[in-house]
């Protein structure tokens, strides 16, 4: 066993709400044979990883289904390089945000105004993270740049 391995691990621990038939289905007729589609929702999930660099995030991801053509986007809810970071209250929080989510992205619920004002303030926050991280990896670059 080698001391540094090659490229990047990964450890990720997924919880994902159950998938379920949303009632719908297609009928395909052949020659041969009738097919019948049946379609299904699968559920949101939530994914806490950890990656050989030391990056810890938690990952929501949306709820699909074969009946819905709306795309959504994953969101990142924490991102640290500080496993102690996670705390059990954190993780409670993350789950009750999966839930809300779930209720936004799929098909089979209808979300609450206080669902779609919590998501829209979980997009915002990804935005703004997002933005920061790349006025970071910009500073960084310039400041290496700068030294080299």
């Amino acid at each position: 066993m080698q001391d540094e391995p090659d490229g990047y691990g990964f450890d990720c621990l997924t919880f994902q709400i159950a998938d379920r038939m949303t009632g719908n289905m297609r009928q395909e007729k052949t020659t041969e044979s009738i097919k019948f589609n049946h379609h299904w929702q699968k559920g949101a999930a939530l994914s806490i990883t950890y990656s050989a660099t030391g990056a810890v995030h938690i990952i929501l991801f949306p709820s699909t289904s074969d009946d819905s053509l709306a795309t959504h986007d994953s969101l990142i809810v924490h991102h640290s390089y500080n496993v102690k970071h996670i705390t059990p209250k954190k993780i409670e929080k993350a789950v009750k945000n999966l839930l809300h989510y779930h209720r936004v992205t799929g098909v089979l619920h209808k979300a609450a105004l206080k669902d779609l004002i919590l998501i829209r303030l979980l997009k915002l926050r990804c935005f703004l993270f997002s933005i920061t991280t790349k006025r970071t990896s910009l500073e960084e670059l310039q400041h290496y740049i700068y030294l080299h």
